[in-house]
């Protein structure tokens, strides 16, 4: 599934190599998908456009040594609530 940014805002951020990098804490007791989805979601909201594709759900997984069921859970919250479109 590619996922397709729908909610665009102009911030300038970015990181010393020019990507977002997520904070997930894993000794939180908050499930790692919702940590995840806070961080997509800023993410989205400050650095994609509309139409910029999002990283693959395995290039997260793999990035972030989280699960692909993980991974898909914060994808699909961003679909639900329609920062992204498929």
């Amino acid at each position: 599934m590619t996922l397709i940014c729908t909610y665009f805002k102009w911030q300038n951020i970015y990181n010393i190599q020019g990507q977002f990098v997520y904070l997930l804490d894993q000794k939180s007791k908050i499930p790692l998908y919702i940590q995840l989805y806070e961080e997509l979601k800023n993410d989205v909201v400050s650095n994609y456009g509309i139409g910029d594709k999002l990283l693959s759900i395995r290039k997260v997984a793999s990035t972030y040594n989280l699960s692909k069921t993980t991974v898909e859970s914060a994808y699909r919250q961003l679909y639900a609530e329609g920062y992204v479109d498929s």
